[in-house]
């Protein structure tokens, strides 16, 4: 799905308004889909959690950096350094704890709360946006923020080993919603900001022309 809409988006973009965060949001969903579908085979086969969760962490981080990277390049605004240098901090302590076999919830409440933190920071980018109107643009935030909510779950859901594939499938769906949100939101704007360019042109046209005459 995003492979396809990334298609598209080259496909009706000119070369010179292509735009750098449509290749970093594609990247990090690529390392999310690369990542994750082998993970939720796994899952669904019964293999335990532990021996994977390594494996989860960096997907996850770097999947969430390049979406927060995205993010703020759509809305004009620089990243500021404190994602990143907070994701390598509480991504260390999470692979550290892990190794060193710390109690769960020591080694995963600063990182999956600084995870739910960067979803949500996605989804408030958008709702915050004064320049982008209609619906859209709060389907789009809110899914964000709702999908950052689904993440938090797991400090709860993860001894429910029953559970556990389900909310990763859930939460791989919640993910491949918002990808395709964005991808759309992205396009429709890149179009907008075509046609307006193109109604300036005309207008800018029309007052030569009509001074020319005059």
């Amino acid at each position: 799905m995003t492979l396809t809409v990334f298609k598209k988006y080259n496909k009706i973009t000119p070369y010179q308004r292509k735009k750098l965060y449509m290749y970093i949001w594609t990247v990090g969903w690529l390392i999310a889909l690369i990542g994750f579908t082998p993970l939720l085979i796994v899952l669904l086969n019964g293999v335990n959690i532990s021996l994977i969760r390594i494996h989860l962490i960096l997907i996850y981080y770097a999947t969430l950096i390049f979406l927060l990277w995205g993010n703020y390049g759509f809305h004009d605004r620089r990243m500021p350094r404190f994602w990143v240098y907070a994701a390598l901090i509480t991504g260390l302590w999470d692979v550290s704890g892990t190794l060193l076999q710390f109690p769960f919830l020591l080694t995963s409440i600063p990182s999956v709360s600084f995870q739910t933190a960067m979803i949500v920071q996605c989804g408030l980018l958008f709702l915050s946006n004064k320049e982008t109107g209609g619906t859209a643009k709060y389907i789009t935030g809110w899914s964000f923020i709702l999908w950052g909510f689904h993440r938090f779950d797991y400090l709860f859901l993860h001894s429910n080993t029953s559970f556990l594939p389900w909310g990763y499938l859930i939460g791989t769906i919640k993910a491949s919603e918002t990808c395709l949100l964005v991808t759309l939101h992205s396009i429709r704007h890149t179009c907008a900001e075509e046609e307006n360019e193109r109604k300036c042109r005309s207008m800018e046209n029309c007052f030569t022309t009509g001074t020319f005459i005059a």
